[in-house]
Parts: structure tokens; sequence; C-alpha cells
């Protein structure tokens, strides 16, 4: 039987499945477990971790206005910026989904975080259902992160 050539990829992704909570009194404890599940994920070797979708907020919001108080600026954000000091102190890569306002548009979003900060994002581009209700559908396209780990899309 011929040999047959092994290789290890450089990359160890973790993806993260919880249950964020919408409600502006749980802002705090849903952030507070993504940073935790980031770093017992770091701790096992990933240097990819992939957090759910809003996943500071929850997902099902009662309104409009509620949606408003959750959000957050991509620039700004308190949850982007502590998601991206986890990827800065421990050289990873960390995609996790919020709510986006620009403007008087609220977005449902993704961003990529690196060890240099933030490398893009992705407004998700398909509503459905309720989601219409709330957000803009994205305007950014389908955007492919170069990293040295290789190519991420969101």
């Amino acid at each position: 039987m011929p040999d047959i050539p092994t290789s290890i990829s450089p990359v160890r992704i973790a993806v993260v499945q919880s249950d964020p909570q919408v409600g502006l009194e749980q802002r705090s404890a849903n952030l507070t477990k993504t940073l935790a599940f980031a770093r017992k994920a770091i701790r096992a070797g990933a240097n990819i971790i992939v957090l759910p979708e809003l996943a500071n907020t929850g997902y099902t919001f009662n309104s409009r206005a509620e949606a408003y108080a959750h959000a957050e600026t991509l620039r700004d954000g308190s949850s982007v910026a502590a998601w991206a000091e986890v990827a800065r102190d421990y050289n990873v890569y960390v995609v996790a989904g919020f709510v986006e306002q620009e403007g008087m548009k609220l977005y449902n979003s993704a961003v990529l975080l690196g060890p240099d900060g933030l490398l893009g994002h992705y407004r998700k581009t398909h509503l459905w259902n309720q989601e219409k209700l709330w957000f803009t559908p994205g305007d950014l396209g389908f955007p492919v992160f170069e990293t040295p780990l290789g190519r991420i899309g969101l």
C-alpha cells in the first residue's frame, strides 16, 4: 500500500452553541458567557472561535424599539471591543454576531476579529421571518478575509 501523506492543519476551529437571552438585563451575562466560552475553546487549542448569531443579545425581539435598545455600533460597541481584546490577548480569531446600528438602520451583523483587531464584518443579507421587522438587509456582499490561517468568509 502506498504511503499516504498526512498533514496537520494549523487551524483548530471551535464553534460555540449557546442560548443568549434577549433583555437589556441579560446583555452583560450574555457577553460574559461568550468570553468564557472563547477562553475555554482557546485553552482546548482553538485558534478560530465562532460565536453564535446575535451572541450578545439573544435573537427574538418583541419590537423594533427593543432591537434598537440592544444595538451597538461597529467601531464603538462594548461587545465588539471585548471580543477584540480576547482575539488580541490570545492571538486568535473570533467571529461573533451582534445587532449593528448604523445611523437609523439596524443590521444582523457578524464581525471577524484577529490579533490586530477588526478584519471586517458581514451584514446578513437574507433575512427571514421576524428579522425583516427589525433589520435592514445587508449591503456588504459576501466578504472573504485573508488571514495567516487561510481565507475566512462570513
